[in-house]
C-alpha cells in the first residue's frame, strides 16, 4: 500500500505480525537475509508462509538495502517521538484495512514503538517481540560516554543523504512516551500486557 505511509503486507492468517525497524531504518530491513546464503529466509518471507505480516516505511528512514533509497511514506515533521510513530502506525493499519489481534515485533529502535504500541492499545497487541531492542535513555547514555567529536561521528550525515532534509538521526526522537520516560504500565520492569519474548544476538529469551 502506497500513499501517506507505504506499507507492504504479505500472507494470510492471524494474527497479523507487525514488523517495526531499528531507527534510520524503513521496512526493506526485514527482507534482509545475513549473512547471504542459498538456503536461508528473512524474517519477512518467514512469517508470510505462516501467517499475513506487514512492514512499512517510517518518514526519514532509508532502505537497509539500498542505503540512497529514500522513505517511500510521506515526511512528517522532526523532531518527533515514539508516541508520533505509535499514532501514525495506527493510522496507516486502519487506512489499510489491517485490523487487530496484533503480534508487534520490534528491532531497537522500534523496540520502544513496539512496547508504547502493546501499551497503549493492548486489547490489540497479543504478542510481543523485542529483537535487541534499545531503552528510552539509549541515546542520552551513549552520547554521556563520548566526546563531542565522537558523537558528531554517530549524528553526522552520510554523504550520499546530505540533502534528505527529511531524515531521521538519533537526536530526532524523543522517549518512548515522548520525551517523559517509560510506556505507561512498563515503569520498573513490571509488563502486564500481553506475552512477551526478547531476542539478542541469536538468543530466544
Amino acid at each position: 500500500m502506497d500513499g501517506p505511509g507505504r506499507l507492504n503486507v504479505e500472507g494470510s492468517g492471524s494474527p497479523t505480525v507487525i514488523l517495526e525497524a531499528g531507527a534510520g531504518n524503513n521496512g526493506d530491513t526485514w527482507n534482509r537475509v545475513e549473512p547471504q546464503g542459498a538456503g536461508k529466509t528473512s524474517v519477512f518471507d518467514g512469517v508470510a508462509g505462516f501467517t499475513r505480516v506487514c512492514a512499512y516505511d517510517r518518514p526519514g528512514t532509508v532502505s537497509g538495502v539500498q542505503p540512497n533509497q529514500r522513505s517511500r511514506s510521506d515526511p512528517a515533521p522532526m523532531p518527533r517521538s515514539a508516541g508520533d510513530v505509535v499514532t501514525e502506525l495506527r493510522a496507516l493499519l486502519a487506512a489499510a484495512g489491517v485490523r487487530p489481534p496484533y503480534v508487534i515485533v520490534g528491532h531497537s529502535f522500534g523496540g520502544l514503538v513496539a512496547r508504547l504500541f502493546a501499551s497503549t492499545v493492548p486489547a490489540d497487541a497479543v504478542g510481543l517481540v523485542l529483537v535487541d531492542a534499545a531503552h528510552e535513555e539509549f541515546w542520552a547514555k551513549l552520547k554521556a560516554l563520548m566526546t563531542p567529536a565522537q558523537w558528531e561521528r554517530v549524528v553526522e550525515t552520510p554523504p550520499e543523504l546530505a540533502d534528505y532534509r527529511d531524515g531521521a538521526g538519533p537526536g530526532d526522537y524523543g522517549g518512548a512516551a515522548g520525551g517523559r520516560g517509560s510506556p505507561p504500565g512498563l515503569a520498573g520492569g513490571h509488563h502486564p500486557g500481553p506475552p512477551l519474548a526478547g531476542l539478542s544476538e541469536g538468543r530466544f529469551r
